[in-house]
């Protein structure tokens, strides 16, 4: 098979024309006039503070009325004076039930805290001294001046006996207490010698520690001397009198 080997010349590829873009028109030379620019006008604050002024106006007024309307609120819930002298009746009148019945329920009480509660209670009531600016001349009625002198009498006969009891009670809530500590609690001399009896005692330290914590709680029950011993016949102990 015969092969063509004739050259042949290569064609030089055609540029396509080019187009010259318009030349753009020429500029003035001459630059345009200059005006001066207003000045900026300078922003008032006079509205601002009249506008300020009214709102603080109305806010005062506000408040004041607020405030009259408050008085007028605490006039009505102010009891009438025969409103406030039944409310005091009723109170003295609770309060001599109370009496009356406060050994009763310590005697079934086995709580320190409700026992020394009981104590609190009958030591105010004796020794109540009532002072009201709302009312008074109702204080110095016979009526209310009969009741609380029955009353504070009547609490103040009646706290040797609570006290007593209360010892009793306390004795025992203290002997369930620190069981779990390993110590005894007893009461001798008609309930007023309470003796802690522990291991824990053998230390002068844990006696001076217990001492302070529970001083003023025996004292308010009436407790005269406080015993610690670390054995139950051990004839050398600790004391301390309360009196």
């Amino acid at each position: 098979m015969e092969q063509n080997n004739e050259s042949q010349t290569p064609q030089t590829p055609q540029t396509p024309p080019q187009i010259q873009a318009p030349k753009p028109p020429m500029q003035p030379t001459t630059p345009p006039p200059m005006y001066p620019s207003p000045k900026p006008k300078k922003k008032s604050h006079k509205t601002l503070w009249i506008i300020l002024g009214v709102l603080v106006f109305f806010f005062i007024i506000i408040v004041a009325s607020g405030g009259d309307d408050n008085k007028e609120a605490s006039k009505s819930n102010k009891p009438s004076k025969d409103e406030w002298r039944q409310e005091l009746v009723d109170e003295l009148n609770a309060e001599k039930e109370y009496i009356d019945s406060v050994v009763p329920m310590a005697k079934n009480t086995t709580s320190g805290e409700m026992l020394c509660g009981y104590v609190s209670d009958m030591e105010a009531i004796a020794d109540k001294k009532l002072k009201d600016s709302t009312y008074t001349d109702v204080l110095e009625e016979q009526e209310i001046v009969d009741k609380i002198n029955d009353n504070k009498k009547r609490a103040s006969a009646i706290l040797p006996t609570l006290k007593s009891v209360c010892r009793k009670q306390y004795a025992k809530y203290l002997d369930d207490k620190l069981w779990e500590h390993n110590i005894d609690v007893e009461t001798s001399n008609g309930g007023t010698t309470i003796t802690f009896i522990g291991g824990i005692f053998a230390s002068n330290k844990n006696i001076k520690d217990f001492q302070n914590q529970s001083a003023e709680t025996l004292r308010k029950f009436g407790f005269k001397r406080v015993i610690y011993k670390w054995i139950p016949h051990d004839p050398t102990y600790t004391y301390y009198d309360l009196e």
